[in-house]
């Protein structure tokens, strides 16, 4: 224990005859750095969209509330009543994550900080959310924001329900759990009191499992709203008894806030929370119980049962009791005798003011003692945060693109419309119905036709197997070298699955000794017999939204979140299918292979476009759009086990049991390269098919022998599910129609979204178009002028980013880090594939000195802010004379006077067939002047081509 906190013994007395703060046979050692520390604050704004101007809006939110160094903040009276506000204020905030709702928002501005099992009242008035952090795998913790109404006999109705109501958010029992918000009512100790403020049912609960997590024991709670004359305290920030030791009094503030901006006052917190992962103690206690769990295993268990014991009965319930005992032991130092001795202190000048002279130095000792416990490594933290930031804050463009990520992944889900009913859902229960209905209907499969699969299967050529060899290495057993390489190169930060395991302890039960066969025997018993864990097959889906109207469940993409062990076990497998696939897969699908770039393919399309409209060609370019591609997989059709079940996260509210006996989980590691093997038989019959011509290239000058030569004809493209068919003529449309409807009824795919119309193509684009066509992000134009639209396009967007970004306050490093790695990214991408004029360029360089220059005196001109680069030197002054391209610019033109004399040395024959060069003076040699066409019959000389 004492590794981590001064212990204070029975035998420790405090000396109050001094004036300084000292602890008998106790010595305060620095701590180590198992620890986070994480700044929590509250704020009723008053009505954020109330604000009288734009410009006072923007200087409460980005010159006041986002440099208050918080990682957590909760707001009430936000009026964001709908996602358009509730997008602007992420925007404002540049928030890491963020939920709203039409009374209270909750903020992240920590990328290590996010949300998960989101909760939110129907009426507003409560937001909670599952706040992990993900780099250090600290115990979870919850975090409630409140804001009750303002009428007494309102807020006393709404209180007499909340806790069987919510019986989620407020457990009977709460464990790391944050309660903050505007109550509207000031807590007292006096019963007479507060029954005329809250019911007597929610008082009691406070009482008895929170306490005040911004006032220290002893001390009078600060003013937190003022109205004119009229002051109280009615702003809170609670946190259950467990985090009692957690807290850092000496750095919990009430700061007051102009009355322009809000008529409450900002509170903030700090908890300092232990990385359990990191502790040695942490490990001893793990291993301890891990040996004594594997000693007393029924001999009768499988592997795979004795892998979820490990891990949920042993590893998860110590993690949980390291955490609280942590808690306990500081708690019990400050509780049992500092903060006893200071109440007491404290008590007794209440009862007896005449003594103030001779206690207030006691109290000062003990104050001074309290202080010193609590900030005794805040020095440390301050340091290692500088540290880390300027190391790794201005560097980094995941760093920083994390730090400003929008916030699509915690959007709450509106009322939904009920997929068999077609109403709107207004309950909780509602609407876990309408997920539940709806994603058992999308992942129940529908009949599939077999004579389907073997006209697939056979068509594929008889060479389109696995050999031996590779079939051999992608079912080898799986060694503990391979699971130590696969767990080196996990993420540092991934959301667990339903266990709440992250990678760091999983990987803890692995390495440990006497684990070590029972882990083996799981994961090749899985790989070879299908024997897998229970909690394997569940999983649990979040949804993130897509485009279109959200109240609709087709709009909302499912995430699974997978448990940290399986997700292991596919990467190892699919690195290993990978590595054979390529064999198996055609050239023209580049999603997912190994070796292959998206680039390829808008190369080769931008190609067949220059030569089909130089030549007036009439063929067709059909984009194929596979809706919900992953779910719709067969489990048959891919020979998958169809055993999973899910569950689907709705606004924190898990739904009945979703059995998925089709589709691929998105999320899973193996999920892409099954996809392909998947789609596969289609590219293949469409590649096969003699009737479909597609589009003929002109073989290159210079034909190279017939068994190297690049293909000529390009029938089709495909990146994963997105594909590009090029027919020779519309007549053919038939044809492609037939593959894909045997296709469908092999795999229960739905290759078109629409049936609407002829052939179901949803849209038309040609020459005539007044925009390019999208294909991977490039765009397929004809006309320059199309071309153009999308460059403006882009350029607003970079304008945008710029405009979104400049309130940062990077420096010039972090500046640059994000315009190349975020704000341009879309332009390197485009430039891989299309040429863009010089005047594109001479917008984007007006751009790019704004930004970097903003609120930056003096300037800092392109030569300045450019690497630094020394003219080159010449070995020769003799250069210059026999290669133009080694002139001065300043000699160069016509009205120097050294231009006759370059013109006439120009004219001069020169023969360098004799001439003996070394590799140095090679290298001063402009390229173009010793590249020589391929049907020239000039000689170099000996010494050039060696």
């Amino acid at each position: 224990m004492s590794l981590l906190h001064p212990i204070i013994s029975n035998n420790d007395t405090i000396d109050s005859s001094q004036s300084t703060a000292n602890f008998s046979h106790t010595s305060l050692n620095p701590p180590d750095s198992s620890f986070v520390k994480l700044n929590i604050g509250s704020l009723n704004c008053r009505g954020l969209t109330k604000t009288a101007a734009a410009s006072t809006r923007s200087q409460f939110i980005l010159r006041y509330l986002r440099t208050r160094s918080l990682d957590l903040l909760a707001l009430q009276e936000t009026h964001a009543s709908s996602s358009s506000i509730q997008d602007m204020f992420h925007s404002q905030f540049q928030a890491s994550s963020s939920i709203w709702s039409p009374h209270c928002g909750l903020l992240s501005f920590s990328s290590n900080i996010s949300f998960s099992n989101s909760i939110a009242s129907i009426c507003g008035r409560i937001i909670s959310a599952t706040i992990p952090h993900s780099s250090d795998a600290l115990e979870p913790f919850s975090a409630t924001v409140v804001y009750f109404p303002a009428s007494r006999s309102e807020r006393l109705r709404f209180l007499s329900t909340v806790l069987t109501d919510y019986c989620s958010v407020f457990s009977s029992f709460p464990s790391r759990s944050i309660v903050l918000g505007d109550c509207n009512y000031t807590y007292s100790n006096t019963s007479s009191s507060r029954n005329q403020q809250a019911p007597h049912s929610w008082l009691q609960y406070i009482d008895d499992h929170f306490f005040n997590g911004v006032t220290p024991p002893g001390k009078a709670s600060c003013v937190t709203f003022q109205r004119g004359i009229s002051q109280s305290c009615i702003d809170y920030i609670m946190l259950s008894n467990d985090l009692a030791s957690s807290v850092a009094f000496d750095h919990c503030n009430t700061s007051y806030i102009q009355p322009v901006w809000s008529e409450h006052f900002q509170i903030s917190s700090q908890l300092r929370l232990h990385r359990l992962f990191l502790l040695p103690l942490f490990k001893q206690q793990l291993y301890k119980a891990l040996s004594k769990r594997v000693t007393t295993f029924d001999t009768s268990l499988s592997a795979a049962q004795k892998w979820e014991q490990l891990k949920l009965i042993t590893a998860a319930r110590t993690a949980k009791s390291f955490s609280r005992r942590l808690a306990y032991i500081l708690s019990r130092a400050e509780d049992l005798l500092l903060h006893k001795k200071r109440t007491g202190l404290s008590q007794k000048l209440s009862i007896d003011p005449a003594l103030r002279p001779v206690l207030d130095p006691q109290l000062k000792v003990v104050e001074d003692q309290l202080a010193t416990l609590q900030k005794y490594h805040v020095e440390t933290l301050a340091l290692r945060s500088g540290i880390r930031w300027r190391e790794r804050g201005a560097i980094p463009a995941g760093y920083l693109k994390r730090s400003v990520a929008s916030r699509v992944s915690k959007k709450l889900i509106p009322p939904l419309i009920h997929p068999t009913s077609q109403s709107r859902c207004t309950t909780k229960e509602d609407m876990l119905d309408a997920a539940a209905t709806f994603y058992t209907d999308l992942y129940s499969p529908d009949a599939i036709d077999p004579q389907a699969i073997s006209d697939l299967l056979d068509a594929l050529p008889a060479s389109l197997r696995l050999s031996d060899s590779a079939a051999a290495s992608v079912i080898a057993p799986i060694f503990f070298e391979d699971l130590v390489e696969a767990f080196s190169q996990v993420p540092e930060k991934s959301s667990p699955g339903t266990d709440g395991l992250p990678y760091q302890h999983v990987r803890l039960i692995v390495l440990h000794p006497e684990c070590r066969e029972i882990v083996l025997a799981t994961f090749n018993n899985a790989l070879s017999f299908a024997d897998v864990p229970l909690s394997w097959l569940e999983s649990c889906v979040s949804l993130l939204p897509k485009y279109g109207a959200l109240d609709l469940l087709k709009n909302w993409r499912p995430i699974a979140l997978i448990n940290t062990d399986v997700k292991v076990f596919t990467r190892i497998l699919s690195a290993r299918m990978i590595e054979t696939a390529s064999a198996l897969i055609n050239p023209f699908q580049t999603g997912f292979v190994r070796d292959r770039f998206v680039a390829d393919n808008g190369m080769l399309m931008k190609l067949v476009m220059e030569h089909a409209k130089l030549s007036s060609s009439s063929s067709i370019g059909l984009l194929l759009d596979q809706e919900k591609a992953y779910d719709r997989v067969h489990p048959t059709y891919l020979r998958a086990m169809c055993l999973a079940h899910m569950v689907i996260n709705v606004n924190g509210f898990l739904s009945p049991r979703v059995p998925q006996c089709r589709g691929l989980k998105q999320g899973d590691p193996i999920s892409p390269i099954l996809f392909n093997l998947a789609l596969e038989p289609l590219l293949r019959r469409i590649l096969a098919d003699s009737t479909l011509l597609g589009y003929a290239l002109p073989l290159p000058a210079s034909t190279l022998p017939p068994t190297t030569a690049a293909p000529t004809t390009v029938k089709m493209l495909a990146y994963a599910d997105d594909i590009i068919c090029l027919l020779n003529s519309p007549a053919v449309l038939q044809q492609l129609q037939s593959h894909r409807h045997v296709y469908s009824r092999a795999s229960n795919a739905i290759t078109w979204r629409s049936a609407s119309l002829q052939h179901n193509i949803t849209a038309w684009h040609d020459a005539r178009s007044p925009t390019s066509v999208r294909y991977l992000g490039f765009p397929l134009y004809i006309y320059i002028a199309q071309r153009n639209v999308f460059l403006e396009q882009l350029l607003d967007k970079v304008r945008q980013g710029c405009l979104i970004h400049q309130q940062r306050g990077l420096s010039v490093r972090g500046r640059s880090t994000v315009l190349n790695s975020l704000i341009l990214s879309k332009l390197w991408h485009i430039l891989r594939v299309i040429t863009v004029p010089v005047s594109f360029f001479n917008s984007i360089n007006s751009v790019i000195p704004s930004f970097i220059n903003f609120r930056i005196f003096p300037r800092i001109s392109p030569p300045t802010s450019s690497v630094y680069q020394t003219p080159p030197q010449q070995l020769d002054h003799r250069f210059s004379l026999l290669f133009p391209r080694r002139r001065p610019s300043p000699l160069r033109h016509n009205k120097s006077s050294w231009s006759l004399l370059f013109k006439a040395i120009d004219r001069l024959p020169k023969d360098f067939s004799d001439t003996v060069v070394s590799a140095s003076i090679c290298l001063e040699i402009p390229l173009a002047s010793v590249t020589l066409p391929s049907s020239s019959s000039v000689e170099l000389g000996r010494s050039l081509t060696q």
